[in-house]
């Protein structure tokens, strides 16, 4: 299994770089052209399709087949980065790899939740935490229970007090040529600017603080559940019960939304009147057609505003909590891989996904800080918005 699985990976990458090394080399031959197509060709439906078969006659064991993908990722990176990373920092990467990349014991478990009168049973998989490892070591005690209440507050305020101390030490340079860490903040705070005036204008510059500041509490938020004994609060969420049926309501992403909403409605207040504002959800009528369609307009306007908070909340944390579900399944796997070691270890076949939890949290943030400013947009008045 981990032959296979590695010969796939080996195979998939050489033929797209294969593909890419031909396109490069010239455009208009045609020979060079009928074969990038039959690359093409073999690659998707011949090299999917076996990768497909592999995996559904389960002929190879799954936890093989998915080391050998890691262990080639793994080698791949590691030359690619003895080729163009300093000596260094691929030092410096090589010692923190195993302390980023755990796949113990303590760092997985199935919390069992009941479920329904009959006492069903649900599991959901999780990351543990250290918040989460304190209360259990404590037992039934005050403290115990006071740390298995607010384990999501506590994380949110580890995001800020770290946030905090970074902005402070970088701002306390007084020199004209800036260190590295106060230029690199620099940096992020003229792209956030940019960004905002980008959308909203000149005037974008006052709302900088807001929209900025929480860029960067949500990024920080999603990527510290990468981190060993940590946690993602924008993953939380309160379990609502409603007869049968529960419905997971988000607590951490609900309060950030919540926040843009208040805010948005408060700028839309303050820019417009209150008379404007009326107006604006009214759909700004002007003629009969307009006061006829009012009513309507003014129910259609509400229910939009409510209907943001929602998809804000919702969306962030569907993410963040299907990306943090995922990375405990494979860390999972890695621990079964490995039972037989004396040792609370396991493979880190979760690396892949945790460069791409990466990815999508830094997606995800963006996104939620680019609707809170189109909101901002959508409420100002129009004469002075930016096209």
């Amino acid at each position: 299994g981990v032959w296979v699985g590695g010969f796939w990976i080996f195979l998939n990458l050489w033929l797209l770089f294969r593909v890419l090394e031909m396109g490069l080399k010239g455009k208009a031959d045609l020979n060079l052209k009928n074969k990038i197509r039959w690359l093409l060709t073999l690659k998707f439906p011949v090299l999917y399709l076996a990768g497909f078969l592999v995996l559904k006659t389960r002929f190879f064991p799954v936890e093989g087949i998915l080391t050998g993908l890691t262990l080639f990722l793994a080698a791949f990176t590691f030359g690619w980065m003895r080729a163009n990373v300093r000596p260094k920092s691929l030092s410096l990467f090589l010692f923190l790899t195993p302390f980023a990349f755990p796949a113990g014991t303590s760092f997985a478990s199935e919390a069992q939740a009941a479920a329904g009168q009959e006492g069903a049973r649900q599991a959901s998989l999780h990351i543990l935490n250290f918040v989460h490892l304190a209360a259990e070591a404590l037992g039934d005690t005050p403290l115990a229970h006071f740390l298995e209440r607010f384990e999501n507050v506590i994380f949110c305020v580890i995001v800020i007090a770290f946030l905090s101390l970074v902005f402070f030490f970088a701002s306390r340079g007084k020199g004209l040529v800036p260190g590295r860490l106060r230029a690199a903040l620099e940096a992020v705070v003229e792209a956030l600017n940019n960004l905002v005036c980008g959308i909203l204008g000149p005037q974008g510059r006052k709302y900088t603080p807001f929209v900025g500041t929480l860029f960067l509490y949500i990024l920080t938020m999603n990527l510290m559940g990468l981190v060993p004994l940590m946690k993602s609060p924008t993953s939380s969420a309160m379990t609502l019960k409603l007869g049968l049926i529960q419905i997971p309501v988000p607590t951490v992403t609900a309060a950030l939304a919540l926040v843009v909403f208040f805010y948005v409605q408060f700028i839309g207040m303050k820019e417009q009147g209150l008379l404007g504002y009326l107006d604006h959800m009214a759909g700004n009528p002007r003629d009969v057609f307009g006061f006829v369609l009012m009513p309507v307009m003014l129910v259609i306007h509400v229910i939009g505003e409510l209907a943001k908070p929602l998809s804000l909340a919702f969306r962030l944390y569907g993410n963040i909590w299907g990306e943090d579900v995922l990375l405990a399944v494979f860390i999972g796997l890695g621990v079964g891989l490995l039972a037989f070691l004396p040792i609370p270890a396991g493979a880190p076949i979760q690396f892949p996904f945790m460069l791409l939890a990466m990815v999508t949290g830094t997606i995800q943030a963006f996104v939620f800080t680019l609707l809170s400013t189109v909101y901002i947009a959508m409420m100002l008045p129009h004469g002075e918005e930016h096209s």
